[in-house]
């Protein structure tokens, strides 16, 4: 009776792992990933150089990052990539594809943002803006949280992996 219910339980987890997993490829939604470099410019300013990089499955091409950090703070922007613009202000930053033709494509980057605080923020809320190039699709707004350069991000396809090979592994040692 242990092993009938020890394995129903395991084809159970196999059976919703596949499914999540379905699920996930046929329902992908855009990602966007924002990467910085800190540096410490003195007088109580840091500067962030920020790396944009749009996840999604082709389908969103992303055009616009909106910037949120706490009230007090006083973010300005002092570089954009090509074909970019913004602003920031007290709490708040933007910056936006000026035409179509540079938004940032699913899996493309684009660097050369340049951003000067009045403290140091580290990692920083953010919400991106796709678009769906046929325009059928109205925008996605896509929240975030900045990360610096180098930092691990676990994929779910990865998590789903680990999953997986353990319940295996458990699976076999109950058998046994």
């Amino acid at each position: 009776m242990r092993r009938v219910l020890t394995t129903k339980l395991f084809l159970i987890t196999v059976i919703i792992m596949g499914w999540l997993a379905m699920s996930g490829a046929v329902y992908a939604l855009p990602m966007a990933d924002l990467v910085y470099q800190e540096t410490d410019i003195g007088g109580g300013q840091w500067q962030y150089d920020y790396t944009l990089f749009n996840l999604s499955d082709p389908g969103y091409n992303l055009y616009d990052v909106f910037f949120l950090v706490d009230s007090s703070v006083t973010m300005s922007i002092e570089a954009f990539a090509p074909d970019w613009d913004g602003f920031g202000g007290a709490g708040f930053g933007e910056i936006f594809s000026l035409d179509p033709g540079s938004d940032i494509l699913p899996g493309a980057s684009l660097g050369g943002f340049r951003f000067i605080f009045d403290s140091r923020v580290g990692n920083i809320f953010f919400e991106a803006l796709f678009t769906e190039p046929t325009g059928l699709e109205a925008p996605l707004i896509v929240p975030g949280v900045t990360a610096p350069a180098g930092a691990p991000v676990p994929e779910p396809s990865t998590l789903l992996m680990v999953g997986a090979g353990l319940s295996g592994l458990w699976f076999l040692k109950r058998r046994r």
